[in-house]
Parts: structure tokens; C-alpha cells; sequence
């Protein structure tokens, strides 16, 4: 698991065999997370966690990759058969890692006071966090400045 810290904004990059209740719980704040899926086995891992994804204070998910239209689908079933409500759920297929994060970090822009969650199913943290962590800072030094 790695944490960035950007002024009152929090980033997390966690592996899918990391996630259990604990570490979506935001007692008092609200997150957001964006999720890797790239074929049908991250999906199934994924889907064992949605529950858990899905805490109380969760107010977007956002999936990426090859299997993420499909993966959107299954949290939308999830989120409707238990009432869950305000979570919205979106997708980016696009073939570009860098699309898929300039999609994430401006859709989510609207947030004010949220933190981020990024769930990788292949363990390569080390290898996109340095990705991450410009995207996220770059994002939010535009927006205090107001150009977003």
C-alpha cells in the first residue's frame, strides 16, 4: 500500500489482496476510487470486495481497463440490490494508462474534500505510483489555482 498526501487530500494505491473493511473506512470523510480491471480474474477478486469497497461514505467508483464496462455493471447491480445510495459509478476504456488518469483526476475534480482510492490487481504499485502521484498533484495545484 502506498499513501500521497496533497494539502488535505489523501491518495492511496492499494493491491486488491490488501483490501478488507479497514481500509476504506473514512469515519468523517468521504473517498473516491478508481479501479484496475484487466481480464475476468481481477474482476472476480474485485467483485469478492465490493462490499467492503463500498463503505459508507463512498460516493464514486470509478474502473479502468479492458473489463471495466463489466465490472461497472456488477457494482451497479450491487449498489441497486442493496440500496446504497449517492454512490455514482462510471468507466474509462480508452487504451492509454495516461487518458485513463487525466479521465479519473478531472471527473473527480468536483469534490471538494474527498480522498482517493486506486486498486491495482497486478501488484505493480511500485510501477504506477510515480504516474499516480503526478497526476494527483498536478490536478489539484491547477484547481487552487482556479483554472479548473
Amino acid at each position: 500500500m502506498e499513501t500521497i498526501y496533497n494539502g488535505n487530500r489523501l491518495l492511496t494505491i492499494v493491491s486488491i489482496d490488501e483490501i478488507n473493511y479497514e481500509t476504506f473506512i473514512s469515519k468523517d470523510k468521504e473517498y473516491i476510487v478508481m479501479i484496475n480491471v484487466a481480464n475476468d480474474f481481477e474482476m472476480n477478486l474485485i467483485e469478492k470486495n465490493i462490499p467492503d469497497i463500498l463503505n459508507k461514505n463512498c460516493k464514486e467508483i470509478f474502473c479502468i481497463n479492458k473489463f471495466c464496462e463489466q465490472m461497472h455493471d456488477k457494482f451497479d447491480d450491487y449498489i441497486f440490490d442493496y440500496e446504497y445510495k449517492n454512490i455514482m459509478t462510471t468507466w474509462e476504456k480508452s487504451d492509454s494508462f495516461d487518458e485513463q488518469c487525466f479521465y479519473f483526476f478531472n471527473a473527480v475534480g468536483a469534490y471538494n474534500d474527498v480522498n482517493f482510492y486506486i486498486i491495482l490487481c497486478d501488484n505493480k504499485i511500485k510501477k504506477y505510483t510515480r504516474k499516480f502521484k503526478r497526476y494527483f498533484i498536478k490536478h489539484f495545484e491547477i484547481a487552487k489555482k482556479g483554472i479548473l
